[in-house]
């Protein structure tokens, strides 16, 4: 008899392996299974014949995650797997192979599959009601579709609204793909991104619109979150669409959950937003509040356990105190003695290098806490300097005389300190963007850097000062007006500048954590923050500070939701 082990290493833990591998303990090859340090295992014996059909089973038992690392198989002597179950687990694939087949042949589904990820009844009731258990009541909403160029869909994850490609407005920023083939007209993307998109989880990524499509197309923004259907719904209507000849569709969130959104960090992929309505983690240290509600999350603590639930509530814990949530969050997933700090880069809480002094205090090394001027405030403020930055602006109003005009006439405007505010300036300021609205114009900036294939790029300064606090914080206005100097010396190069922008801004953030370090002895930095969903940004503080520094990633909650929330538990202070 032939001994066989079938090993699949994965990143983190994934419940539907969990679940395929109790179901295969079922077969009579199958002697063993085992779960340790996130690899899974399958042992059996037979003869050559009877393990290839084996093999093959396995292999459409467990479709590809996007957490898994590695799948092997090795000839083995001893059987060292248990013949028992693994402990139970809630499945995260978007939907089984069986109940896909069903819906796709348009027969019913099975409302409570175990093997299909978890919905609400409620929102399961609300699909069948509306489209019947075979989905045939589709057609009445795809009509619509046709006819108007957008409507409302019922899924079982919450109520979306679906645009022809014609008809996708501005504040859109997904596209639903109903082809497979289709994406690689759209995007640059590597045959590892098409895996993750297609795998089990149907996780969305963002990635940059290759402008021909985007101009065929007239898609407003440039870059968008990407995704395959993620429910048996949307699975129907990309199986009607694609018959129609429909490729893609935008989507947007009316109501419910967002998808999971995953990211890159070196050749692993990393989540940086978790779909999940509901968690538990087990923590050692007891909290100083019981219960805690934060970016639409709530944490609540009872006998060791910490329960997260996706529910808007009033918050506990205002926008300034979500980096000192992320810090403790971060302390009490490592669970030891280290010092920790904080890196919490929002769009638009305040956001900074945080970490506690000797007495347990919070402190911020650095702050983005300045207003970000618009192009107009930037060229109004450079007339006041004199010197250069008036010979500056004398040299824009002989060149680009027409951009300065549509710059006063746009309804620039926004109070905000973040680096995507910054980012949408600069873009403005480089000529990226003639858009009004600053996410358009910050998306704009970085489909440039990420189109941007070197290494070498210009150094943008980020000058520091400190306010009255002593808190050190950027001056913006230095930066936006280096972005100015590159592109009246070399406008041919700006994809060189925009990715130079992001790059300097990881360097100088390599610098401060250097300084941390060296002024507090800080073991590890905590990366949080909805910025982090920058691809450019993510990559160049792994490179820049990855090499001299410890990273902890919030995998297991997300970086800018459920983290905020159990941190808050932790928090010594609270609106």
């Amino acid at each position: 008899m032939n001994k066989l082990r079938f090993e699949f290493d994965c990143q983190r833990p994934v419940a539907s392996y969990q679940q395929a591998l109790n179901q295969a303990l079922k077969h009579p090859l199958v002697v063993g299974i085992s779960h340790d340090h996130n690899q899974y295992a399958v042992e059996a014996q037979g003869d050559k014949t009877e393990l290839g059909q084996l093999a093959d089973e396995l292999g459409a038992k467990l479709p590809l995650s996007c957490w898994l690392k590695r799948a092997q198989i090795k000839a083995i002597d001893t059987i060292t797997t248990q013949s028992s179950p693994l402990p139970q687990a809630t499945s995260e694939a978007a939907f089984c192979p069986d109940c896909a087949d069903a819906v796709l042949a348009d027969k019913p589904w099975q409302a409570n599959c175990r093997q299909c990820s978890p919905k609400t009844e409620v929102q399961t009731q609300a699909v069948i009601t509306a489209y019947g258990e075979d989905l045939s009541g589709l057609a009445v909403p795809l009509k619509q579709l046709f006819a108007v160029g957008h409507a409302q869909f019922e899924t079982l994850w919450g109520q979306v609204e679906l645009y022809l490609p014609e008809q996708i407005p501005s504040h859109c920023q997904r596209l639903l793909f109903c082809r497979l083939e289709a994406i690689n007209h759209a995007f640059a993307v590597s045959n590892q991104a098409i895996e993750r998109l297609s795998s089990l989880e149907k996780p969305a990524l963002i990635a940059s619109v290759n402008p021909g499509f985007a101009a065929h197309n007239q898609l407003p923004r440039s870059l968008y979150q990407c995704q395959f259907a993620d429910d048996l719904v949307t699975l129907k209507l990309s199986q009607l669409l694609a018959n129609k000849g429909v490729a893609f569709v935008g989507v947007a969130t009316v109501s419910g959950l967002e998808p999971s959104l995953i990211g890159s960090f070196g050749e692993h992929p990393i989540a940086l937003r978790h779909r999940q309505a509901s968690a538990q983690i087990s923590v050692s240290t007891e909290p100083l509040h019981e219960h805690a509600s934060v970016k639409d999350f709530q944490a609540h603590w009872a006998k060791g356990r910490v329960s997260l639930s996706h529910q808007p509530a009033h918050p506990s814990a205002g926008p300034s105190w979500h980096a000192a949530c992320a810090l403790h969050a971060a302390q009490v997933i490592q669970e030891d003695n280290h010092r920790l700090g904080a890196l919490y880069l929002s769009c638009s809480g305040l956001s900074g290098l945080l970490y506690q002094d000797s007495q347990q205090n919070y402190q911020w090394l650095v702050q983005l806490a300045s207003p970000v001027p618009t192009p107009a405030q930037l060229i109004q403020s450079m007339q006041q300097q004199g010197n250069s930055a008036e010979r500056l602006v004398r040299q824009l109003q002989s060149k680009l005389p027409e951009q300065l005009a549509r710059w006063q006439v746009l309804s620039h405007s926004f109070n905000l300190s973040s680096f995507s505010a910054f980012l949408a300036s600069a873009s403005w300021c480089l000529g990226f963007s003639e858009s009004a609205d600053s996410s358009i114009a910050k998306d704009a900036l970085i489909a440039r850097a990420l189109r941007y294939n070197a290494s070498n790029a210009p150094r943008i300064d980020y000058p520091l000062s400190r306010n009255h606090e002593g808190v050190l914080q950027i001056n913006w206005h230095k930066s936006l007006q280096a972005c100015l100097s590159y592109r009246l010396a070399d406008p041919d190069q700006l994809d060189k500048v925009a990715f130079g922008i992001i790059d300097s801004f990881a360097d100088f953030v390599a610098n401060w954590l250097e300084q941390l370090d060296a002024d507090e002895g800080v073991d590890a930095i905590a990366l949080a923050g909805d910025e982090f969903e920058n691809p450019v940004l993510l990559d160049r503080i792994r490179l820049r500070v990855g090499h001299n520094q410890t990273l902890l990633l919030p995998q297991e909650l997300g970086f800018d939701g459920a983290n905020i929330a159990l941190g808050a538990l932790y928090l010594r202070r609270r609106r």
